[in-house]
Parts: C-alpha cells; sequence; structure tokens
C-alpha cells in the first residue's frame, strides 16, 4: 500500500479496532464444558455433584476468560489505544456467562463464583507479573488517553506517517502509566506495528534483489519471534502477500508470476483458497494482460 494513502488505511485500522473487535473478542473456539474442565483441573475437585459443577464451571470460565485475554492483547488495536474499555468488555462478558451459570445451577453456583473483576485483574498480574496497583491502572480509564480526544487534538493528517501518528500517542501513554508499565504490555503490538511499517516501507523503496529482501524480511520475522515468542503476522495471508511483493521483479514474465503467486498461497493457506486466487488472477491477466500488484 502506497504511504500517500496511509491516512484512509489508518482510519479502516481504527474502525476495524474500535467497532469490530466484538467478533473476534467472543470467539468461543477452544473453550472446554464445565464437567471436561474440570476433569482436567489439576485442582482437588469436591466430591459432590454440586461441588463438582461449580469446580467445572469456574475452570471453564477461567480457561475463557484467559482466551479472550490472549486474543485481545495479539489481534486488536483497541488494547493499544483505550485498553480499559477491552478490559471491560472482557469484564461483562464475564458477568454475562457466570449469571447464565446460576441461573443454571442456583442451588450450588450462585453467589459462588469470584468477582470477574478481581479474576481479570489477577490474570493480568499473572500474564505479565504486575501489582494489584498495577493491573487496576490499567482497567481504569484515564481522560488523559482519550482516544478520540487525541485524534482531535492531533488530527492524523498532520503527521507523515501512521507509525509517527501512534509513537505519538504512545509518548503519552508512557507519561500516564509509566515507560515501564507500558512498555511491558503494549510491546507486542507496538513492535508489530513498527514491523509492518518498515516492511511496507522497504517493499517501496528498497532496490534489492529478491533474493535480498527476502532474506532481509525473514531476518525481521525471525527477530520478532525471538522476542514474542509469536510471528509479527496475525493472518497468513499478510505473510503471503508481503512474501508476493518482496519475490516480484521485472524480469518476471506474468505467467511466472502468476504460478509463483499460487505455489506460495498454496504452501501458507492450502489449496482450495490458492486455487480461487489462481482463478481470479488467471481471468485478471487474461482480460488485463497484467498481474495488479498487491
Amino acid at each position: 500500500m502506497s504511504l500517500r494513502l496511509w491516512p484512509l488505511a489508518l482510519l479502516a485500522i481504527i474502525a476495524v479496532g474500535l467497532w469490530q473487535a466484538p467478533q473476534l473478542i467472543y470467539s468461543a473456539s477452544g473453550e472446554k464444558t464445565p464437567l471436561a474442565a474440570a476433569q482436567h483441573s489439576d485442582a482437588k475437585v469436591p466430591g459432590n455433584a454440586d461441588d463438582l459443577l461449580r469446580a467445572g464451571a469456574l475452570a471453564a470460565s477461567q480457561q475463557r476468560l484467559q482466551q479472550q485475554l490472549q486474543q485481545l492483547i495479539w489481534q486488536q488495536s483497541e488494547w493499544l489505544v483505550t485498553p480499559a474499555k477491552a478490559l471491560q468488555r472482557l469484564q461483562r462478558d464475564c458477568e454475562a456467562r457466570q449469571q447464565h451459570s446460576g441461573s443454571l445451577h442456583k442451588d450450588s453456583l450462585q453467589h459462588k463464583l469470584p468477582d470477574c473483576r478481581q479474576r481479570l485483574s489477577a490474570q493480568l498480574q499473572q500474564q505479565w507479573q504486575l501489582t494489584e496497583a498495577q493491573a487496576e491502572t490499567l482497567m481504569r480509564y484515564h481522560s488523559e488517553l482519550d482516544f478520540q480526544q487525541f485524534t482531535h487534538d492531533y488530527p492524523v493528517t498532520e503527521f507523515e506517517t501512521p507509525l509517527a501518528f501512534f509513537e505519538a500517542f504512545w509518548q503519552q501513554q508512557d507519561a500516564v502509566y509509566g515507560q515501564q508499565l507500558s512498555q511491558t504490555v503494549f510491546a507486542p503490538q507496538r513492535e508489530r506495528l513498527r514491523f509492518e511499517h518498515r516492511t511496507e516501507l522497504f517493499i517501496e523503496t528498497s532496490g534489492a534483489s529478491p533474493d535480498e529482501r527476502l532474506a532481509w524480511y525473514q531476518s525481521q520475522i525471525e527477530a520478532y519471534q525471538q522476542r514474542f515468542g509469536q510471528p509479527p503476522y496475525v493472518e497468513p495471508r499478510d505473510h503471503v502477500n508481503r512474501l508476493i511483493a518482496l519475490g516480484e521483479h521485472s524480469q518476471m514474465s506474468p505467467e511466472q508470476a502468476l504460478q509463483r503467486r499460487y505455489q506460495l498461497r498454496q504452501q501458507w493457506l492450502g489449496e482450495e483458497r490458492a486455487q480461487r486466487w489462481h482463478e481470479r488472477e488467471q481471468q485478471q491477466l487474461q482480460t488485463q494482460g497484467q498481474l495488479l500488484p498487491l
């Protein structure tokens, strides 16, 4: 994507992160049933049925909260700009599930499950070895960090790149939370955004050979993964598109480029998705005489 178009892309990123985040946050993939969770828990399970139900519901709920927090941290731009809002959503979801469990098992569950806010705070403390006060600071709204107010005071069009805009906001975060706390909890996403910016700039400006470009890109991925234990891209499709853009060159015929795109997508996205892309781009090549850049 051309850097000249970054304001539109930035607004799209913010819109997706702030308003569509619940679709990922409320994903239920991988959640255990209460009884299954209880059977796999290391905790001592009481013998009577009511206690077993309670222990199972608590274990499943705790696992779900941990899963949601992990998804949020790694996938949502909302976490990067308004963590209190994102954490409040997790708390409301926890409370809704707790209320549902209580209505199903009134005698054994109601008023017995730990407070959702306490559990979320404990999860934050465990994830980053934070103090209780630091976790509570993350969960509290700070007017100085109101993202909408920040964009009003500092319009995105005043910045040369999307990264420069976010760097300015992050400086304000550091001042409010303290640099140690904010760097600890926001580092993965901050560095991922920096990685994306470096890569897009490199794609547009580097005059190196395709092999050198791909080697540089791989070194960036390895450095990020070594630091955070995960790749810097969330969607494999983004990774494939960058591999395609970095590896194509002017001496490559459209037919060669088409075949290379198909092979990369087959490797990373599977045969079905690769075939769909291949058919669309094959038709594009036939009608327009060229492949459009990604």
